[in-house]
């Protein structure tokens, strides 16, 4: 964003004007902040924040990486009403990258018995 400002205004004008640009642009930031969430795996598992379905097209994508030391188990939860809508393993030093469809709650990633270096991400894109 360019602003442009002449000298004639005063001080305070220039001021206030710098602080609403910036304040403008926050919500911005914090509404794109909610499509995705990710838990790196310190120790044994970890759960991503929640995050609503696509409303479009009803759908999360998910991206489960297991430390190259042991394997990953995970789980996609409905936060609303507990249910699983997806499960697995991923192998030791693998990825998976996987669509869910047909949803219309908010949901997160949880990913258990791995071992630290392991990586969840869940988004809505």
């Amino acid at each position: 964003m360019n602003v442009t400002m002449k000298s004639r205004l005063p001080g305070g004008l220039v001021i206030a004007i710098g602080v609403a640009a910036v304040l403008t642009l926050v919500p911005a930031t914090a509404a794109s902040a909610s499509t995705g969430s990710s838990c790196d795996v310190a120790t044994t598992g970890c759960t991503t924040g929640s995050v609503p379905a696509n409303s479009t097209y009803h759908r999360v994508n998910i991206d489960v990486e297991s430390s190259s030391f042991c394997a990953s188990d995970y789980y996609v939860h409905d936060v609303r009403n507990g249910v699983t809508v997806a499960s697995g393993r991923v192998g030791s030093g693998h990825q998976l990258v996987k669509t869910i469809t047909g949803l219309y709650s908010s949901y997160n990633l949880q990913i258990t018995h791995s071992c630290f270096d392991a990586l969840g991400v869940i988004d809505n894109n």
